[in-house]
């Protein structure tokens, strides 16, 4: 199970108590400079606001998935390469993500540590943030090196990065997520993912979703 799931399902008990290819273009600018922002912007919006925003952007429903009350929305831009999710509980936005979709290893690295440094500046250096990451080695038999020091985790990337198919960063903090995700394998997909949800409007069911966390259920689906 992938870090971001544990953390997730940790912290649902916590709401509900407080709340209950090489030649590929760039990556499209969202409408901020910051991706996180731009997330963060959606949550707490009803989903017809958030629609019709990122209709307007050229991205249109490609399926949505429900689970009790709960609804996952999965836009897509008209070749499918960046993709949004959006999470709806109560006519209510409560987590967002932001996808990039290539077959091209480089370019998603390139795209997942851009996102990891703008998640960095995103959520400054609060004391109260609890910082986890960890990665995962193609064909290694010791499974996840997990971390809780970003310095210790930039070496083992840095160590490792043409072996890695797997590696994530979150900051969590009593209000909110703020994730970063990169994926290179045949079961789970190509991608590097941006990823913000709003704690306080987390919905209870969650803990339902088949053992899985919202950023599991936010992923693209193959």
């Amino acid at each position: 199970m992938k870090k971001l799931t544990l953390i997730l399902l940790a912290l649902v008990g916590v709401v509900s108590f407080n709340s209950c290819k090489d030649d590929e273009p760039e990556q499209p600018t969202p409408a901020t400079t910051n991706i996180f922002t731009e997330l963060k912007g959606y949550t707490g919006k009803t989903f017809q606001f958030v629609s019709s925003t990122i209709r307007a952007k050229g991205f249109n429903v490609l399926s949505f998935d429900s689970i009790e009350e709960m609804r996952i929305y999965y836009f897509a831009n008209s070749d499918n390469s960046y993709k949004y999710s959006i999470g709806e509980y109560d006519d209510t936005v409560f987590a967002a993500s932001y996808e990039y979709i290539n077959d091209n290893k480089n370019l998603l690295l390139t795209n997942y540590e851009k996102n990891s440094q703008t998640a960095l500046s995103f959520v400054g250096n609060s004391p109260l943030l609890y910082y986890s990451s960890d990665i995962a080695i193609m064909n290694s038999e010791e499974g996840n090196m997990e971390f809780n020091n970003r310095a210790d985790y930039l070496t083992a990337y840095n160590q490792n990065k043409d072996s890695i198919n797997y590696c994530s960063e979150s900051w969590v903090s009593q209000t909110a997520i703020v994730g970063t995700e990169f994926n290179y394998d045949e079961f789970e997909g190509h991608y590097s993912m941006a990823l913000y949800g709003d704690m306080l409007r987390m919905p209870i069911m969650i803990e339902k979703a088949k053992n899985k966390s919202i950023f599991d259920i936010l992923k693209h689906k193959k």
